[in-house]
């Protein structure tokens, strides 16, 4: 199983998020497992990790994320979805990353 890093300033800001991308993650993308961690968490959970999504909070960090781990996918959350829980929008740009 692979995991979707969820990375945001503190680990719970995104929670909501979190709680509705988790269960379209368990149900729609077989093989994946949801993981919200803080950016400063992120070496933690790395390796058995293929998608890193960043929160508009972190989203500053996408070059340095990106150049540590350039063997992932780093994906940048839209603010506008983030803020309306556009989980829609989240879904499709994961999917365009594994499919």
């Amino acid at each position: 199983m692979s995991n979707i890093l969820l990375l945001c300033a503190s680990g719970v800001t995104s929670s909501l998020l979190a709680q509705k991308l988790n269960r379209i993650v368990e149900n729609d993308l077989n093989g994946y497992n949801l993981i919200t961690c803080s950016i400063c968490d992120v070496a933690r959970y790395a390796d058995d990790t293929s998608i890193m999504l960043l929160t508009p909070q972190v989203r500053f960090n996408y070059d340095k994320i990106q150049q540590m781990y350039s063997d992932k996918h780093v994906l940048k959350i839209d603010n506008k979805d983030y803020k309306q829980l556009n989980i829609d929008n989240i879904l499709e740009m994961i999917k365009n990353q594994i499919y």
